[in-house]
């Protein structure tokens, strides 16, 4: 299931939220066509607790969702960012 995120004009997002039989499935996606920035995004209360990192390597931070499998993704200007679960 795919869920997105178009609350802003120059950065949208979006998350797979994955499945029960792909262990690590899920992805947290974000692309920027201005500045930097950062997008709170949900990947649901099953991956509560995990920590994901950017693909890219355009943002180095690791990423521990909440409680609610809940973050805030950060991302470069002009720029793509993939987060994956470590």
């Amino acid at each position: 299931m795919q869920v997105d995120y178009f609350d802003d004009g120059n950065c949208i997002g979006w998350v797979r939220l994955g499945d029960d039989t792909h262990l690590g499935s899920g992805l947290a996606m974000m692309m920027s066509n201005s500045e930097l920035g950062n997008k709170h995004m949900s990947l649901g209360t099953l991956k509560s607790g995990t920590t994901w990192q950017d693909i890219t390597r355009c943002i180095t931070d690791l990423v521990t969702l909440d409680d609610n499998g809940e973050a805030t993704y950060h991302f470069k200007g002009q720029s793509v960012s993939v987060y994956r679960r470590v």
